[in-house]
């Protein structure tokens, strides 16, 4: 399949692999699930936020819109709080906002060096962060 709907669903591939690298190095979301460690259905928790994440940005493709960073950060911190009861104090959640605007942005214009990037930093890493071993993402 080649055309615009080939180059729509590759962008949408690269997209959705550089968030599940983007929420798998964030360092306040493992500190949340070390803290849980002990609950039952920690994965089921965390497949729940990554299914959020993923939803709320395939919406904003549909709807024809583009994320607001602010809009991101305000989403992030409602799910830590649901699913992990976790309130963030050191900023990361604005930070992992921006990254994940910005790489919407670069995947939609079908710019994947932010992402290809992000996956060689973790081809290189040893073993991953206790967010991808708990779902076996390495």
């Amino acid at each position: 399949m080649s055309g615009p709907a080939a180059g729509k669903r590759q962008n949408k591939e690269a997209f959705f692999a550089g968030l599940d690298l983007i929420l798998g190095k964030w360092e306040s979301l493992e500190e949340a699930m070390e803290q849980q460690r002990t609950g039952y259905r920690m994965r089921d928790k965390y497949d729940k936020l990554e299914d959020e994440v993923f939803f709320y940005f395939d919406a904003l493709v549909r709807n024809h819109q583009v994320p607001n960073s602010l809009d991101v950060m305000i989403m992030l911190v409602d799910i830590l709080d649901r699913y992990f009861d976790a309130m963030l104090e050191d900023g990361s959640d604005m930070d992992v906002a921006s990254d994940m605007c910005r790489l919407f942005d670069e995947c939609n214009m079908g710019n994947y060096a932010t992402e290809d990037g992000m996956a060689g930093e973790q081809d290189q890493s040893s073993g991953g962060s206790a967010a991808q071993q708990s779902h076996g993402r390495v």
